[in-house]
């Protein structure tokens, strides 16, 4: 399985339109729906501060996610610019690949 964290601060008047793009149910899980590879995808919001997010997304293998950025590769862009906004800080925390059982 191939798991990517990305860690979020947004801005302080964004968090409404952040759950927007980025809960289990948002713009981005929606896209990530069309490729069969995509497994779930978790959001978490720091205890200590509400401006801090984090997203685990879960996908079967490396290849998969590969194939899906490249399959919508203009989805995935329109969506990225549209969220930019939303945060004042992005970083990717980890691609790995991780075994569950």
């Amino acid at each position: 399985m191939w798991l990517i964290i990305w860690r979020y601060k947004i801005k302080p008047t964004s968090q409404q339109k952040f759950y927007e793009y980025y809960n289990e149910n948002g713009h981005w899980v929606w896209l990530f729906r069309k490729h069969p590879g995509y497994i779930i995808t978790k959001l978490y919001q720091d205890q200590h501060d509400s401006c801090i997010f984090l997203t685990f997304d879960y996908w079967r293998s490396l290849k998969d996610f590969e194939l899906f950025k490249q399959d919508y590769a203009i989805e995935y862009q329109k969506i990225d610019d549209d969220s930019n906004s939303l945060t004042e800080t992005e970083q990717l925390v980890i691609a790995a690949e991780v075994n569950l059982l």
